[in-house]
Order: C-alpha cells, then structure tokens, then sequence
C-alpha cells in the first residue's frame, strides 16, 4: 500500500477550507496592490519585458500574486501575445513552486515521479484550483507560495488515497529500488528506440516534457521558452515567435534543439 507521508504543514498554513477559500475574498497585500498598479500603467512592450524577468531577485521582476491576479482578470484584452506572456510567467512559477515543494516535502516525491504525466497533472491540478475561485481577490492573490504548498499536499494526499483503494500497486515498486521509491527511469519509454522525427506529433512531445521537467528547467532560456509555449501553451510556431519576438524558423529551432537535448540527455539515467 501507499501510505501518506507524515507531513508538517507550517503554522501559518491553516486558512479556510477548500469551499470557503474559493468564495472568501481576501485583501491583496500592499506591495502587491502597488505592482499591480504599476502594471495597469505599463505599455504592452514593458509589461512583455518584465513578465521575461524569471528571477524574484532581478530588477523589473512581477510577483507571482501579481501574475495570478492578471491570469485570473484576464489582462490584456485582445493581445495574444501579452495573455500568452502572462499564462507562461503563471506557468513558469507554478513548476518553480513544484520544486521547492519537492524539496521540503522530499516524503511526496514517490508519489509526483509515479509516471510520466504526475507532475504536470499536479501543476495542472493547481492552476485549476487558482481559477476555480469565484472571490474577488483569491488566496492565491495574497500568498501564492502557502496557496500552492496547500493545493500539492491536497493533490499528493488524495492521489495516495486512490492508490491504496486499489488492489495492489506491485508495479509501482521498480527492481533492485526500495519499496516504495519507483524508478523514473524504468517508467520511460526508450527514447533511444524512436527516431527524432517521431517525436513531431505533439502529444509525444508533451509526454517528454512531462518526464523531464526538471530537465527542462536546465534548458537554455530561449529553447526552455520555446518549448513551454509550443507544447505547454499549445501555440504555433508563429505565435510562439511573436511572444518571444523571434522569426518562427528560429522558433522551431529551439523547440527542435530543445527536445534533442531533451531525448540525448542523461536526466533518465
């Protein structure tokens, strides 16, 4: 059976249930009612400029709340590219905060490295709850990391919960591993078996992104770029290129050499 990790949550980390956070309307800090301000008054072109910003400690860097309560407006009106920007920053975060969920919470890693496509269901499973909310200004607007750590211990816990309600998980424990610490690498399909054109079809690429997404983080910024929006925001070529201001062959270069890197890498060794 998979039981559920002993977890401490921080103390901190108790607010209302799950009901009554999505319908409870909170008051966005400060600090962020200012930046969200000073977005309002931004130019297209600046707005794109400081959602490329990736790092918390870099000038120009939009906070994470920030970005949820634009994704969640839906700011910028019948800009694509800016909507785009915006989708890719929340998404951007949403897999930073997975791993500093991991590595504070190392017990749930069995359970997110199960197969291939756990933890993007996981980042899938927070984005939704993000827009589920029907408040004015959610939870996830006021403290985005302590709403985030709560959604992936929901997930975690109830994808142990249907687990157990099986009749045997055997098949999770891979040869030669400790029970109960399955083997990503015995997960995979043999990359080397397929040629690199066979991974044009999009719902391959979107399996090999979803088992090497910590290799994707290490990917050069613009491959990394051109990936999440072609195969995570399911973007064309061309409108790939006009978010990131690129030609679209320059696009499918780096989406192409991205997944190359991603196929040659040792990330499943």
């Amino acid at each position: 059976m998979v039981s559920e990790p002993a977890d401490e949550e921080p103390e901190d980390l108790h607010v209302e249930d799950d009901e009554t956070e999505s319908v409870t309307s909170y008051e966005r800090r400060p600090e962020h009612q200012r930046c969200l301000a000073e977005v309002f008054r931004m130019d297209s072109d600046e707005l794109l400029r400081r959602l490329a910003v990736e790092r918390y400690d870099q000038p120009g860097f939009i906070p994470a709340e920030v970005v949820v309560a634009l994704a969640r407006g839906r700011y910028g009106g019948g800009s694509a590219r800016v909507r785009n920007a915006i989708a890719l920053a929340l998404n951007r975060q949403l897999i930073y905060e997975l791993a500093c969920f991991l590595e504070a919470f190392p017990a749930w890693y069995p359970v997110i490295a199960r197969d291939s496509e756990q933890a993007a269901d996981a980042v899938a499973e927070v984005r939704l709850r993000i827009f589920k909310s029907e408040a004015e200004v959610s939870f996830s607007e006021v403290t985005f990391r302590m709403f985030v750590v709560r959604r992936l211990l929901d997930w975690c816990k109830s994808q142990a919960r249907d687990k157990n309600d099986m009749k045997s998980v055997d098949n999770l424990t891979a040869s030669g591993e400790e029970a109960g610490q399955p083997s990503v690498a015995e997960e995979l399909v043999d990359e080397g078996a397929l040629a690199l054109e066979d991974l044009v079809e999009r719902e391959q690429r979107k399996e090999l992104f979803s088992r090497s997404w910590p290799a994707v983080q290490a990917l050069p910024q613009k491959q990394r770029t051109a990936l999440i929006l072609y195969v995570l925001q399911d973007m064309t070529y061309k409108e790939a290129g006009e978010t990131m201001k690129l030609d679209e062959s320059t696009v499918r270069w780096h989406v192409k050499s991205a997944l190359k890197a991603l196929k040659d890498g040792d990330w499943h060794e």
